[in-house]
């Protein structure tokens, strides 16, 4: 006979009665901190409920079974008392309390009830009961961000870092794991808006091509199109950087919809997206590059520029009755300031060639250059521009100019 769940997951066997089961539930819950381990005791209290349940019918049918047949016959007290029902736990106590609570606020938030509003009001209804009922029900929203269990997350991570005090070192650094968590959140949020802002875009998600709202769960394929489908990988990356702060701006089921559609795309663009996403950074490449050796030249180049020097000076002194002859009415200026330059677009498709990588370097690093406002033209020049690092085609003393970082190159 096989060993129902709950009396395995107390160490019991099916010969166990209430007394035991009470005595197993005790040891159990000593070995479990209510207040870290949520998930572990609920576990443990489903088990125990269900094990109590489990000795009050079992006894109940025992009782019937032997039960003489004689109504006029008294039953012996060793037979007809029953066994104790242990009590069920306190629904004050603060554990119950917090899962009524969270499970209030879950409700509530599924009917797209404002998240300022619905926190506020669980956690004044909390403030009449045991301290620990609030713990336990800020351990369980944690949780439910982190799993992305919870709709509306961003919102609620913002509403609860202002009204429980997340923004206090001290207090979520007691949280351990869970204080970790939002810790990690809180600096990818600042990481993920300064290099919006080192890229000139209000949000790095601009940056994908026009990508949906993620935030939804009505997502599917067709919702993507083709030059936002090619962004995926470009995802992957920002999910591996942002694992924590993403869990509170996307759903999976938008996500596994966008997999879905790059899946479908023929082998040649997904390569070519790929290759575009997994280029090096410039940093990279010089942690990589041969050390260059160093030749020791400059006593000799020290006697050239001298050289150099002396000529130009005695050029200028038997020369020095010579006129410089005057320009001519009509012969136009050798340079003009540069009054307007017309705007810098790319195709679709650029050819890395050697001209167009040189003519891509001179626009991106002239010094007032900002990058384009056009989501579209800001990635193709930087497709463009990784393409042009990766072949080799760009001047290496120029790989680490702090312009690259405008369009999202780390260097």
């Amino acid at each position: 006979m096989q060993t129902p769940w709950f009396l395995d997951h107390l160490g019991l066997t099916t010969t166990a009665d209430a007394a035991d089961i009470k005595r197993a539930y005790a040891a159990r819950l000593k070995q479990i901190d209510q207040a870290t381990d949520i998930a572990g005791f609920m576990r443990l209290r489903e088990a125990y409920a269900a094990a109590t349940a489990w000795s009050r019918q079992a006894n109940e049918d025992m009782i019937a079974e032997h039960a003489p047949v004689s109504v006029a016959s008294t039953p012996s007290p060793s037979t007809a008392a029953p066994v104790s029902d242990l009590p069920l736990p306190d629904p004050r106590a603060p554990m119950n309390v917090a899962t009524q609570a969270f499970q209030e606020l879950e409700q509530r938030l599924g009917k797209h009830e404002a998240p300022n509003i619905v926190i506020s009001e669980q956690l004044a209804g909390l403030q009449g009961e045991h301290l620990q009922a609030t713990a336990i029900f800020e351990a369980m929203l944690i949780d439910g961000l982190a799993t992305m269990r919870l709709p509306q997350r961003l919102a609620i991570f913002g509403t609860a870092r202002d009204q429980m005090g997340w923004d206090d070192i001290v207090h979520v650094q007691q949280m351990g794991a869970r204080g970790q968590w939002i810790r990690s959140v809180q600096q990818e949020e600042i990481f993920w808006k300064r290099t919006a802002d080192a890229t000139g875009c209000h949000d790095l998600f601009d940056r994908l091509g026009g990508v949906p709202t993620l935030d939804r769960t009505d997502l599917t394929p067709s919702h993507f199109s083709r030059d936002a489908t090619l962004r995926w990988p470009d995802m992957q990356q920002l999910l591996q950087q942002y694992p924590h702060y993403l869990a509170l701006r996307v759903e999976r089921s938008a996500l596994a919809a966008w997999e879905q559609a790059y899946a479908a795309l023929p082998p040649r663009d997904k390569a070519m997206a790929e290759s575009f996403s997994n280029l090096p950074s410039p940093a990279a490449y010089r942690q990589t590059a041969p050390a260059r050796g160093r030749t020791n030249v400059g006593g000799r180049m020290g006697a050239v520029i001298g050289l150099v020097v002396m000529l130009n000076l005695f050029n200028h002194a038997f020369n020095s009755e010579s006129r410089t002859p005057e320009r001519s009415a009509s012969t136009p200026a050798a340079s003009a300031p540069l009054v307007s330059r017309p705007a810098f677009t790319l195709p679709e498709h650029v050819s890395i060639t050697p001209g167009n990588c040189e003519r891509i370097e001179g626009v991106v690093h002239e010094p007032d250059w900002a990058p384009p406002l056009d989501p579209t033209q800001l990635h193709r020049l930087r497709d463009a521009t990784l393409s042009c690092l990766r072949s080799g085609r760009w001047p290496h003393w120029r790989i680490a100019d702090p312009q690259l970082a405008k369009l999202g190159i780390q260097t």
